[in-house]
């Protein structure tokens, strides 16, 4: 019985087309993988079989709910599959922050009273302001993050033409 090991270069993640089945042994595969943030992470995972249109084949069972994946992901502490662990893409989790949500709740506020009769225009008028100001400081937070990045890379390149 030959000893069944994966090893991933990619990120947070690891594939069973990265496994090295030569022989497929009994037992738990040995794998090592980069989490998230680009740590080494040994662990071992069972494997499991579904039925294919070829027949059985075999599969990583994931450790949380022993389901079959084709895909673990790595977290510091936790190796799952994608149901286990799903994961929102970058924008996804940028509009579901405390700061999205306020917005969201003062632009509906300020769809609701124009619906309504006998809403003041002042009213209107002081939220309309509040969701422009919130919108204003987003984009000055970002121009601020732009303006350290610009900074940043100029100061690697100063320091690149220096060593040269």
């Amino acid at each position: 019985m030959m000893r069944t090991e994966a090893v991933s270069a990619r990120l947070g993640q690891v594939r069973f087309v990265d496994l090295r089945l030569s022989k497929l042994g009994e037992g738990p595969v040995s794998v090592r993988a980069l989490d998230a943030e680009g740590s080494p992470v040994d662990f071992s995972v069972g494997l499991t079989e579904v039925w294919g249109a070829k027949g059985w084949r075999p599969l990583f069972a994931c450790p949380v709910c022993q389901g079959a994946a084709w895909v673990l992901l790595v977290g510091k502490l936790v190796v799952a599959c994608r149901r286990c662990r799903p994961r929102l893409t970058t924008h996804q989790a940028e509009k579901n922050t405390a700061e999205w949500v306020r917005e969201r709740a003062l632009v509906d506020q300020l769809v609701r009273q124009t619906d309504r009769k006998g809403v003041l225009p002042n009213q209107q008028r002081a939220i309309a302001k509040e969701i422009r100001r919130r919108g204003i400081s987003r984009a000055a937070g970002v121009l601020d993050l732009a303006a350290r990045a610009v900074r940043l890379a100029d100061a690697l390149q100063e320091d690149d033409h220096a060593s040269t």
